[in-house]
């Protein structure tokens, strides 16, 4: 699998995307990533685009926010891009940030449950099944798509907290982090997950994609710090200094490591060809050796974690299919795929950021039933077993008597899941910042 990638942020104007794409292919690049933010442009319409001006170019959407579309339409989209562009496509999924689920009147008193039954009925319309479902947010009859990928694709899910990374274990066939956590976030994530997958009966790879803040040109450093995001996935030098924060977050877990620009970087075109150009030959890819080794010896600076010392010239992770067997022949390429995270900025253990009293620990909350279906085998199980589990779940989730606190959402009854609303994370800061000061640009050009 490759284990680089490189995002073009949806600040970029839908009119400069054929040079983006072109750039990508002619240099190289793995893998090009897209956020859904709103209110920029659409992933699936944009993905396609990329898609049918390039012949080679892997492009993944991550992540698209599960209450903006309806779970057959996306299906339907997702659907098309594998069969169009076979072997080229990755859709991950995710919560949204509440904030914008709500201008649009999306937003749901229970995130977990409509992602839950979400990935379920995605993942059967995906595998070819006739799905009806009376869920609590999905709603079908009957429904099955005339056009069904040719095979079964991976469906990726983005998580923060630990009970949407239980979902991702026991129902996406990968997870997505962004850049907010620790090492030690990311590792227990990793964690989570497995232990979900094995709870489930659930074998084969996972592979966990992890989104590194690439802070480069001058200033970098002096740049880097002043975000604020010590010991966070951030990095900030040369091409040497990222590949090695590429290995160090491979070390620490993440099968995938997708670059992500500051929110200062205004040049798409250059940060592209510095990840496929400059990076991404110091690394080993799909297994080959690293064309250009790095020193056996060589220091990065990790966001403020320090100087590290780190092996040179190997590769950064076992290179595996995540797939198993069915999917084997639409190339190795075809992986992974955050709109924003769940949560932007927020980390693996957020639920404590938010919970000083440590309300949120307590044995009750604790003891709630899980809303997620037990999956009996590798596969997810019918999609009406899955209703029936999480319906009866879903019901602890909207009776429990936790105390109401401060930080609590009226409308969000998931109360030891971080709260999606609670964007406090630097990522987000960064990329409002960024929003603004493009809205502004674009009034002045239209005066």
């Amino acid at each position: 699998m490759t284990i680089l990638a490189a995002t073009c942020w949806p600040q970029v104007p839908p009119e400069r995307l054929r040079e983006v794409a072109h750039v990508a292919e002619e240099s190289g690049l793995a893998e090009l990533w897209l956020w859904e933010d709103c209110f920029w442009g659409g992933a699936m319409a944009i993905a396609s685009a990329l898609l049918g001006w390039t012949e080679r170019l892997p492009v993944a959407v991550g992540v698209s926010p599960v209450p903006l579309r309806n779970v057959a339409l996306a299906a339907m989209e997702i659907a098309a891009l594998h069969r169009m562009f076979p072997g080229r496509v990755t859709v991950g999924v995710g919560h949204g940030v509440q904030a914008w689920m709500g201008q649009v009147g999306a937003r749901v008193n229970s995130p977990l449950t409509l992602l839950g039954e979400y990935l379920t009925a995605l993942r059967g319309l995906l595998d070819g099944e006739r799905v009806t479902m009376d869920g609590r947010y999905v709603k079908l009859d009957d429904v099955a798509l005339d056009w069904p990928p040719l095979t079964p694709p991976p469906v990726f899910c983005a998580a923060a907290g630990p009970r949407t990374l239980r979902i991702t274990g026991q129902l996406a066939d990968g997870t997505i982090l962004d850049s907010g956590g620790t090492v030690e976030q990311v590792r227990a994530a990793r964690q989570v997950i497995d232990e979900a997958r094995a709870d489930v009966g659930r074998t084969g790879a996972h592979p966990v994609v992890l989104y590194l803040l690439t802070v480069t040109g001058p200033d970098a450093a002096r740049r880097l710090e002043a975000m604020g995001r010590a010991g966070t996935a951030a990095v900030a030098g040369d091409a040497r200094a990222v590949a090695e924060a590429v290995r160090f977050w491979a070390a620490a877990g993440a099968d995938k490591v997708v670059l992500h620009p500051a929110a200062d970087d205004t040049d798409p075109l250059a940060f592209i060809r510095f990840a496929a150009e400059e990076v991404q030959p110091l690394l080993a890819l799909r297994g080959e050796p690293a064309s250009a080794p790095v020193g056996a010896v060589a220091r990065a600076r990790l966001g403020r974690l320090g100087l590290l010392a780190v092996r040179g010239g190997e590769p950064v992770v076992g290179q595996r299919d995540d797939r198993g067997e069915v999917g084997r022949d639409q190339g190795a390429r075809h992986q992974v795929g955050d709109e924003a995270a769940p949560a932007v900025g927020q980390r693996v253990e957020d639920h404590r950021q938010h919970d000083p009293r440590g309300e949120l620990d307590q044995e009750h909350q604790d003891d709630r039933a899980e809303h997620v279906p037990r999956v009996a085998a590798d596969r997810p199980p019918a999609p009406a077993e899955r209703l029936d589990r999480a319906g009866a779940a879903d019901h602890d989730l909207r009776h429990d008597q936790a105390p109401v606190r401060d930080q609590d959402q009226a409308r969000h009854d998931d109360q030891d899941e971080p709260d999606p609303d609670a964007d406090a994370g630097e990522d987000r800061r960064e990329r409002d910042g960024a929003d603004e000061r493009h809205r502004r640009r674009d009034r002045r050009a239209q005066v």
